[in-house]
């Protein structure tokens, strides 16, 4: 059974490379890339890494990080996602799976909330005549 996740979370680059994206192909044949995501929760004043983890992205979310350009340190905002786990009795381990189904990229420079724009009417409003009125 799968969880369901959201949340915001910085991308960081694959260990020894240049780029985020750790893209491979199943045996079916099918892209994906694994890419390395973090957050943090201010504990007594300081900022403390609280999750690190290998978030997977298939097909058309893949394409969608090329197209972003995301890059390491952009944040990634997780509107869709989902977490299960995996026991392999052998080696007697847990393995924790996180699929990305959908996610946006947070927009450093919006730190303050646009304002919305005003539009005037064509028509003045007049509360004493009719004519004006939008009905």
């Amino acid at each position: 059974m799968a969880v369901k996740f959201t949340g915001k979370f910085t991308v960081w680059n694959v260990y020894g490379k240049d780029t985020i994206l750790d893209e491979k192909t199943s045996p079916t044949g099918k892209k994906y890339a694994e890419v390395i995501c973090s957050t943090s929760a201010k504990k007594k004043g300081k900022y403390e890494r609280d999750f690190t983890g290998k978030f997977t992205f298939f097909g058309d979310m893949v394409d969608k990080l090329k197209e972003l350009g995301v890059k390491e340190k952009d944040v990634i905002e997780v509107k869709d996602g989902s977490h299960t786990n995996s026991y392999d009795k052998s080696k007697k381990v847990t393995y924790s799976n996180y699929t990305v189904w959908d996610f946006d990229v947070v927009d450093k420079e919006k730190k303050v909330p646009s304002t919305p724009e005003v539009v005037e009417p064509e028509t003045p409003f007049d509360p004493l005549d009719d004519k004006s009125l939008p009905f």
